[in-house]
């Protein structure tokens, strides 16, 4: 014959299964919570990736494929004749675009850290428009028309935070030299448009 169990037994062994159903429920509430936060391949939960825009004096020039060759044969690859200045020492890139070339130097060089960029006549600037950059700049603190050599003259943009930038017309081609207004003053700018200039006459 079964004994009927102690009152006591009892609620001891209701109580023992109350907590083992407890600890089983937070367990399954744990687990589903964990995998709730697992991204699984969503990209949505994942941190969105930093998007860093590169500065422009760098190696690459958006817009411009760098030309690996030495540099007379360099040169002789771009769109557009150009001369460099042997003052202004070796460049450290020459860069061939879809209707321009551009020439990078570095801050070793003897003007510091600039971009020479060379336009033919079909892309280029009139001495209208010359005229109107040395008017254009509403931020600049010296915005002017100043003589690179006899017959040339050239829009120069400095100051105010803005690049140091000087811009001409020479026969049918434009050029610009533009570099970082903290290192390439307009001292400097001047000197680089000037030694340009005198070699492609």
């Amino acid at each position: 014959m079964n004994e009927v169990p102690h009152p006591r037994v009892r609620i001891y062994r209701y109580g023992v299964r109350l907590l083992a159903a407890g600890m089983l429920v937070a367990s399954v509430a744990a687990v589903a919570s964990v995998i709730r936060n697992v991204p699984f391949g969503d990209s949505s939960s994942s941190p969105p990736p930093t998007s860093v825009r590169p500065g422009p004096w760098g190696v690459s020039q958006p817009g411009y494929h760098r030309i690996s060759a030495p540099l007379p044969k360099a040169l002789r690859a771009l769109p557009v004749r150009v001369r460099l200045p042997r003052s202004a020492g070796v460049p450290a890139g020459v860069y061939r675009g879809a209707g321009s070339a551009r020439v990078r130097y570095t801050g070793t060089s003897r003007y510091g850290l600039y971009l020479v960029t060379v336009w033919p006549a079909s892309r280029g600037v009139k001495p209208s428009g010359i005229r109107a950059l040395a008017k254009g700049c509403h931020v600049c603190t010296r915005n002017r028309l100043i003589g690179l050599v006899p017959g040339v003259r050239a829009a120069i943009a400095v100051g105010g935070g803005h690049a140091s930038t000087i811009t001409w017309r020479q026969g049918s081609r434009t050029f610009q030299v533009r570099g970082p207004a903290a290192s390439f003053t307009s001292t400097k700018a001047v000197a680089a448009a000037k030694a340009i200039a005198r070699a492609n006459r």
